[in-house]
């Protein structure tokens, strides 16, 4: 028996939950040693996940179709899975009882033997590929009131669109964007025409080209369906797959494309990639090196040859955006760029920040630990995020609430302690990317009222559902723009869809909102007890050049003082329409 069959004899008996102790030390000895080995694992790692996925995404769909009657604000995820359990008729059954056996048979060989999370890939088997992982230290952990979402429960995002230009056109998958514009692993990405940007959260930069079809498999891994891209890699390590080929970037910028006929073209434009054939067994190519200005061709039967002469003139390596670090022509920045700004000063279409630990958010609205709910656990600093100092849940009893990094105090309200969702920023955009049509994200049945009023918008919206606080450093921002903010202005609403949804309900509850804005820690401006009937209410906070903080904090109106129930934090959507920071001339 040759190495390659011992190897995937090993892999066999893992995918089947039959892989003594022995032969899974010796396992991992192979992987840790072999390129060769870890890449064929990834490959069971890809098609294990596109198994989850596919049972995931019924079970999901199923679910969510049954409890489109729950009048809580959220939804019980046992109870959800428990009614899937009813009978089933048809090709749905007989496929999920093909599929599910598998996913439940990897997914123990994989908690069992390697005793990690399943999501993890290279993780699985300790293997470090460089990549973020979504756990937590032990030391960090504790210090949360709350663990967050269980990362081997359910599917992570694992990247995000962030560019698109004006004449994109979606294919069918724009019916399942997310409304952040986040995707997971195994979401099928379609476009017609234009050009779109996707970051993912490891560092990999890629512009897809309509027409095209592209799936993310994992934290650093993409399959190119049809159509081309370019990728930029600057960590390396990121694999690239097609019907026929495997290119293995090693920190680089390339381009690849796959024709009619299946037929894989590469191109390299700076540093180095691997290109080899897809097909598995004796006949499978060795592949070949590309450094800066080589190319190579896969073909459909698999054999690889270098191209001379390529033309790299069809991929587009860049698309226009502005930096956020740039003074605008109007003298007004906008909060939701800056809050939806990477590391680097780029600007998104999109930004998402988990309020309990500060992290960019990479987790669906549905919890296992729970619907959506976040707790109290401290102010958390954002020290990724070029603008945001950080954010904060505020405790139930609302008093010495640290709201900055320098140790800005302020006295809030009681309260329940504990938010819903994450804190969010979104662009206006036009096409289909600006409505998703996906169940929901921020809370129950929101999404049509949230996606309508984006259209409304000028510029975007910051969605902060209380009880909640985000802190912005006005001293970065003058550090990178030539002016100086003067004042701050945006109109608040409450998108409470309550009396739509359950009447009789909401009919014996006010449900309202209270906002208000610090700065350095010293309340500048309240807007409190306000509904959705309320309207869009305008908000305008002055500011000098010595101040250093701006904080936007939204609680839940559970006030004793004014005789209001406490604890109540549902349909609490509170945004910020088109806020801005004006700058003195």
């Amino acid at each position: 028996m040759s190495d390659r069959e011992q190897l995937l004899e090993l892999l066999g008996l893992l995918c089947n939950g039959a892989l003594p102790a022995e032969q899974a030390t010796e396992l991992r000895a192979r992987l840790m040693a072999d390129t060769e080995a870890r890449l064929l694992y990834l490959d069971y790692v890809d098609v294990h996940c596109r198994l989850v996925e596919s049972a995931r995404r019924e079970a999901s769909s199923e679910a969510l179709d049954a409890l489109q009657g729950s009048t809580a604000d959220g939804i019980d995820v046992d109870e959800a899975i428990n009614t899937l359990d009813g009978p089933r008729s048809g090709a749905r059954a007989e496929r999920r009882k093909r599929v599910l056996p598998i996913v439940a048979t990897a997914a123990t060989a994989a908690a069992v033997v390697f005793g990690v999370g399943l999501y993890g890939g290279w993780g699985l088997l300790g293997v470090d590929r460089g990549e973020q992982s979504p756990a937590r230290s032990s030391s960090d952990a504790n210090n949360r009131v709350s663990a967050g979402p269980s990362v081997g429960a359910q599917n992570l995002y694992v990247a995000q669109f962030t560019n698109l230009t004006p004449d994109v056109v979606w294919g069918e998958s724009a019916k399942t964007q997310e409304f952040l514009l986040r995707v997971r692993r195994g979401d099928r990405v379609e476009i017609d025409k234009g050009l779109v940007q996707i970051d993912y959260y490891s560092g990999a930069k890629l512009i897809l080209h309509g027409p095209c079809v592209f799936v993310p498999t994992g934290e650093s891994s993409g399959r190119l369906e049809s159509g081309r891209l370019t990728g930029n890699v600057s960590v390396g390590d990121f694999l690239l797959t097609t019907p026929t080929a495997r290119v293995i970037d090693l920190g680089t910028e390339f381009g690849v494309s796959v024709n009619g006929i299946e037929e894989t073209n590469v191109c390299v434009f700076d540093g180095e990639v691997k290109v080899e054939s897809a097909l598995c067994g004796e006949a499978r190519d060795e592949g070949l090196m590309l450094t800066e200005g080589m190319a190579a061709r896969v073909a459909r039967q698999g054999n690889v040859a270098p191209l001379s002469g390529f033309s790299v003139e069809g991929f587009k390596r860049s698309l226009p955006g502005r930096s956020s670090s740039e003074a605008p022509d109007d003298g007004v920045v906008s909060l939701v760029e800056l809050m939806a700004s990477a590391h680097d000063g780029s600007t998104r279409l999109a930004g998402v920040i988990a309020p309990d630990t500060g992290d960019s958010d990479r987790h669906p609205w549905l919890r296992t630990d729970g619907p959506g709910y976040s707790l109290a656990s401290g102010y958390r600093r954002t020290d990724w995020h070029p603008y945001v100092d950080g954010v904060f849940i505020p405790t139930e009893s609302g008093r010495q609430t640290i709201v900055d990094s320098a140790g800005g105090v302020a006295d809030l309200p009681a309260s329940t302690g504990r938010t819903w969702g994450p804190i969010w920023s979104r662009k206006k955009i036009g096409g289909k990317a600006a409505v998703s049509s996906q169940h929901d994200y921020w809370g129950t049945d929101t999404l049509e009222v949230v996606a309508r009023r984006l259209g409304d918008c000028r510029t975007g919206m910051i969605g902060i559902h209380s009880n909640v606080g985000v802190t912005f450093d006005l001293g970065a921002l003058r550090d990178r723009l030539s002016g100086s903010p003067e004042s701050f202005q945006t109109a608040v609403c409450n998108l409470d869809n309550s009396r739509t949804r359950l009447p009789e309900w909401s009919a014996g509850y006010r449900l309202t909102a209270d906002v208000r804005i610090f700065v350095d820690g010293e309340l500048r401006k309240s807007v409190i007890d306000f509904a959705r009937s309320s309207g869009d209410l305008a908000v305008e906070v002055a500011l000098s050049a010595s101040d250093r903080f701006l904080t936007v904090v939204c609680t839940d109106a559970s006030d004793q003082d004014r005789d209001l129930p406490t604890g109540l934090d549902a349909y609490d959507h509170v945004v910020l329409i088109d806020p801005v920071l004006r700058l003195a001339d």
